[in-house]
């Protein structure tokens, strides 16, 4: 076996992502979610306020700009989506790929 996928097996063997919950879990521990531990370090985002600012230095309205923000977290949340179906995909592509 490649040595690579012999980490990946290693690394993922135990994680599990329950998407009902958004939780992974390992060896029966719920583990905090990454926005979970971002939040430790950072203010509530004020999107009203914020965008009411953005919109005085620029030529769109505060409306336009939570829209274009909400645009991109949606594109953020589809990106992480596909992330954490990566893990699985290949840990195991790694369990066939030395069979």
């Amino acid at each position: 076996m490649h040595k690579a996928c012999q980490i990946i097996r290693d690394t993922f063997s135990e994680l599990i992502f329950d998407e009902l919950t958004h939780t992974y879990i390992i060896n029966g521990e719920i583990l905090p979610s990454v926005s979970t531990l971002v939040s430790d370090f950072y203010e509530p985002f004020e999107i009203d306020k914020m965008s009411e600012l953005c919109a005085q230095n620029s030529n769109k309205t505060a409306e336009e700009i939570r829209k274009e923000w909400e645009n991109k977290g949606y594109n953020a949340r589809m990106k992480g989506k596909r992330i954490h179906s990566f893990a699985p995909e290949i840990s195991e592509f790694s369990k066939t790929r030395d069979r």
